[in-house]
């Protein structure tokens, strides 16, 4: 995957790039592997499908990984929400209402994402949420 300006093809042989290259090529630039999974996890985002493939790798950019173990909280009932889109790379976030006995609202899974409305507007977390596996704000 190095530099070069071109491809490698079966017999070992460099291509030229063309016009005519993916539209995530761009996520080989600048940031490795790293960058490229990270477009690959916001390619198959939900509320991103109608996004041009060409911006993600700059979405890749500023996104942060995070790790959460299994049953850690991630956010928290009632807590003030603070203007992050969190997206399930892979794994799953447990979504319950701690105020009523712990009830499970909803399992989001790869794809899904919470806090899109705080990206609006602030106000408080409506339930709290429980992760397993790494999740990208």
């Amino acid at each position: 995957f190095g530099g070069g300006g071109g491809h490698a093809t079966d017999d070992g042989d460099e291509e030229s790039e063309t016009d005519e290259d993916e539209p995530l090529s761009d996520a080989f630039s600048g940031g490795g592997i790293e960058a490229l999974g990270k477009v690959l996890v916001l390619r198959d985002v939900k509320i991103l499908r109608f996004v041009n493939k060409r911006y993600l790798p700059s979405l890749a950019e500023i996104a942060k990984e995070a790790y959460y173990a299994t049953g850690e909280e991630v956010v928290c009932q009632g807590n003030p929400t603070n203007s992050t889109l969190y997206i399930v790379a892979e794994g799953q976030l447990e979504l319950r209402d701690t105020k009523k006995g712990n009830d499970l609202l909803r399992i989001l899974g790869p794809g899904d994402s919470m806090g899109n409305t705080s990206l609006l507007q602030d106000h408080h977390w409506l339930y709290s949420a429980y992760a397993g596996g790494s999740v990208i704000e």
